[in-house]
């Protein structure tokens, strides 16, 4: 099945000097100096419609003022209005988005279901855009994208990975997804020269086209977040040449579309919005050639942002931005007085990040005016300790069972998306908002206003992000927004009464304001609550007519979060990717019945070292890796068969296969804590982190052969086989052990092959365990604790402090468990059940490693108490053990 698409008509670029558009009014008004008639505080039925009429005549409210007037729009000369309403978008890249196409394997109903949330603009986010990475099979942050063309006469090849499938799906739950592509790292082969590199662009456009139907709306040709001046300057150059070759194929007898419908957008830059919008003014072909300024990670133009936007009407996308991290229910247990939706990354956050993106006051004169914000990711379908994860508006981390979550951050985009329609133009004095800069926004509890208001011919829509922990009262005034005298009905999300779920306050019709008036503005008096989001519209119901209310749970799963059960085995008889692998560096494909590395010395990609010395034709050397399965396997036996590449590629590169157990975030190397790694010479390595703790040479080594490999997890002990004959057997004596997680395959940069995976349980030990994060609601802290928001090396971005005197409790149903997490040095007194208190010393231990541990516990209920004596024991998670 293809999918046949609308292309929106290009914009054209009018050059006209505006004025520039002044700031949202803020006057405090007393409510008793006002004019205006008080109104009741309560909620009033109202009887045609039924919904409550909301009123506040506090006489001591503080009213501060918005004026809305309709005719403040940025227009050109011809009266068409530019910097209208964009909205939001995905970007599909790093491998983010892999564990999708095992969802649709394995369980294609919650597949189309996640995907429906995200795209479909009735019922779920509406996204509207979708940006997807051509991959250079090198690690771009969260892993290794594959590369369409790993060679020159390599057709191009748009099924490897997800992103294109995810392209075309989009398409077929709405056709009006636009659609672009940006590179990172780059195929050798190409060796920088631009005729090649357009040459690998030209045939994967194409190449959707043949294989999905995909017309592509957009495209970024320069490398992702280039930073030196003299790369930034190239890359635009080659935008330009880029965009020129493809007007010009756009003429030849095999063009599969017009591709001079396709808009080209520079440079998607980190930051630097200012310095590239002045090279591109500085070179009229830039100017002609180029159609959208995008830069990430920031809310401040400058002037040379400001004259690409009026004078040229060049629209100015938010091009990368974060989701949401960490999920409601950890930060109403950690941080409840932000009602699990304020915070820093929150939901609340990023609705005013969008809205300070167009209009931030700190940059005065030239705001960044974005109109499109794109979320990386919008869905993370990768393993949780992932770089850079969790943020999402959905997690899809466990296909085997089908289990996802949905929550706030598709409620936020529906605050927008569901109220103000795509092509709505911005009303300038009423849109922006004020606070402390941050890192791509503002900083929490910092601002007193955040406010996007946006117009229709005869609608229009407000909506304000609160991510303070004080009410605001607004008199907002309108005018020139169509009919008068009709209600703005209120939608809200908030944090949830006491006792209730954590999302029963989410997307609630609260009620209508009526306007009174001045004679010459409708005036609304509503309350913005803190820390929430509050969507006022003359639309009761939507731009779509069925906007629904949300339910406490409408966006979460049929399926249970259950563990992949052992043993698991794959030989590996599907073609294509293998299930449930996320690659972290090269490419590990099925082909001819094995797992084969495909990625050796000869066509290994170029690395995207934006973040080094900028050079684009560094190859890849970190060691090709995926990781595979469940972070919740503690004792088991991994086992492999492996067979070396026997072609001598490069000397300087080891020609090695490595198999590693208790994988739990990414952090290069192995990936995993544990790993065997056999050489081409007979040379075998057992390595803790990286650092090898015992090595060996196997006798009678046949590097041609097949060997089947083996290591085992059981508590501290670990020990590998090769071939039914024990190598080594080792015990990990740092008090700082990793107790469970995934596993990961190795390889060099050839062609490694593997067969006949299997991962099965240890006899006497305990394969599966739950984690509970340190904010889960079941841990409880009696004494009181210090909440950091960490990094995602650490379980869900979540750590509790614990100083001498304070204590963690627990009811755990099981046979065990472990303390984990990055911690200093501490004493600690548990208590289990009522037996006498077990003192013990505790870290120092790194990220996801136990700093305390308890087994062989009677299997069933246990209350466990740990109390700090001395020192500061940091708390990650805890692994229960043997509660299946």
């Amino acid at each position: 099945m293809t999918v046949r698409r609308r292309l929106p008509a290009l914009i054209a670029a009018v050059a006209v000097t505006l004025p520039l558009a002044t700031a949202v009014v803020t006057l405090p008004l007393t409510a008793a100096a006002h004019p205006l008639t008080a109104l009741p505080l309560t909620a009033v039925a109202h009887p045609a419609s039924r919904v409550p009429e909301l009123r506040h005549d506090d006489p001591a409210i503080e009213w501060r003022q918005i004026v809305a007037d309709g005719d403040d729009v940025e227009r050109r000369p011809d009266g068409t209005a530019f910097n209208t309403f964009g909205g939001f978008g995905a970007v599909s890249c790093n491998n983010t988005s892999k564990l999708l196409l095992d969802y649709k394997a394995k369980h294609p109903d919650a597949y189309w279901r996640i995907m429906r949330l995200l795209f479909d603009p009735d019922d779920g986010a509406g996204l509207g855009h979708i940006k997807v990475e051509l991959g250079a099979d090198s690690n771009s942050s969260s892993g290794a994208e594959p590369a369409t063309k790993r060679s020159a006469d390599e057709p191009a090849n748009v099924l490897r990975g997800a992103g294109f499938h995810m392209i075309a799906d989009a398409l077929r739950i709405n056709p009006d997804v636009e659609v672009e592509a940006l590179r990172w790292g780059e195929p050798s082969w190409t060796g920088n020269d631009r005729a090649k590199r357009y040459r690998w662009y030209k045939e994967t456009i194409d190449a959707a086209y043949d294989t999905f139907g995909v017309e592509f709306d957009w495209m970024s040709p320069a490398q992702n977040e280039v930073r030196h001046a003299a790369y930034q300057e190239s890359e635009l150059d080659w935008t330009v040449q880029f965009a020129k070759w493809l007007a010009r194929d756009a003429a030849a007898p095999d063009a599969r579309y017009d591709y001079r419908k396709i808009k080209i957008v520079a440079l998607d830059s980190y930051r630097d919005g200012n310095t590239v919008a002045g090279r591109i003014l500085a070179d009229p072909e830039a100017l002609a050639h180029v159609d959208a300024l995008g830069f990430h990670y920031d809310i401040v133009g400058g002037p040379n942002v400001t004259r690409l936007n009026k004078e040229y009407g060049m629209p100015i996308l938010y091009s990368e931005g974060v989701a949401p991290m960490i999920d409601p229910q950890y930060r109403l247990a950690a941080d409840p007085a932000r009602g699990g939706i304020g915070g820093t990354v929150g939901a609340v956050d990023i609705a005013d990040r969008f809205i300070n993106a167009y209009r931030w006051s700190g940059a005065g004169a030239d705001p960044a005016h974005m109109t499109t914000f794109l979320f990386q990711p919008a869905v993370s379908a990768m393993y949780e300790g992932t770089q850079y994860s969790p943020k999402h508006l959905i997690r899809a981390s466990d296909p085997w069972s089908g289990y996802w979550e949905g929550d706030v951050g598709l409620v936020a985009v529906r605050h927008f998306h569901q109220f103000i329609g795509k092509g709505w133009t911005y009303v300038e004095g009423a849109t922006g908002g004020d606070g402390t800069k941050g890192d791509g926004g503002t900083t929490v509890d910092s601002s007193t206003r955040t406010v996007l208001t946006a117009r229709s011919d005869t609608q229009w829509t407000q909506v304000h992000a609160n991510n303070t922990g004080t009410d605001r009262y607004f008199e907002v005034r309108a005018a020139d927004l169509g009919p008068r005298g009709r209600s703005l009905h209120a939608w809200l999300t908030r944090g949830p009464d006491a006792g209730q779920p954590h999302d029963a306050r989410y997307f609630q019709h609260i009620g209508r304001y009526a306007p009174a008036s001045d004679g010459e503005h409708d005036v609304y008096r509503v309350r913005v609550p803190a820390y929430s989001i509050l969507t006022l519209s003359t639309l009761p119901h939507g731009v779509h007519g069925r906007t629904a209310q949300y339910r406490p749970g409408d966006f979460a799963p049929r399926a249970r979060d259950e563990i992949l059960p052992l043993p698991y085995r794959d030989g590996f008889a599907r073609p294509g990717t293998p299930l449930y692998t996320a690659d972290q560096d090269g490419a590990f494909e099925v082909t001819d019945g094995v797992l084969q590395q495909q990625i050796h010395a000869h066509n290994r990609g170029y690395v995207w070292n934006v973040w080094g010395d900028g050079r684009q034709d560094v190859p890849s050397t970190a060691a090709p890796s995926t990781v595979l399965g469940d972070h919740r396997w503690a004792d088991y036996t991994a086992t492999v068969d492996i067979r070396l590449d026997p072609v001598d590629r490069d000397p300087a590169l080891p020609n090695v296969a490595g198999l590693g157990v208790r994988q739990v975030y990414a952090r290069g190397g192995d990936q995993a804590t544990y790993a065997a790694r056999l050489y081409e010479d007979g040379r075998w390595e057992l390595r803790r982190l990286d650092a090898v703790v015992a090595s060996g040479t196997v006798a009678g080594w046949d590097a041609t052969a097949w060997h089947r490999l083996s290591v085992t997890a059981r508590g501290t002990e670990i020990g590998v086989t090769l071939d039914g004959a024990r190598l080594t057997s080792w015990t990990d004596t740092s008090g700082a052990p990793v107790l469970a997680g995934r596993i990961a395959l190795v390889s060099g940069y050839y062609n490694t092959r593997f067969d006949n995976l299997a991962v099965t349980p240890v006899r006497g030990g305990e394969w599966a365990s739950e984690k509970i994060d340190d904010a889960d609601p079941r841990v409880r802290y009696p004494g009181g604790f210090t909440f950091v928001q960490a990094g995602f090396a650490h379980l869900n971005r979540t750590q509790h402090v614990l100083a001498p005197g304070r204590s963690m409790a627990l009811d755990l149903t099981g046979t065990g468990f472990h303390l984990f997490g990055a911690t200093g040095a501490a004493t600690l007194e548990v208590r289990v059940d009522g037996e006498p208190p077990r003192i013990a010393q505790a870290g120092p231990a790194g990220p996801r490693q136990a700093s305390y541990w308890l087994r062989d516990l009677r299997k069933g209920p246990h209350r466990v108490t740990v109390t700090v004596l001395s020192g500061t024991l940091t708390l990650d998670g805890v692994d229960v053990l043997g509660g299946r």
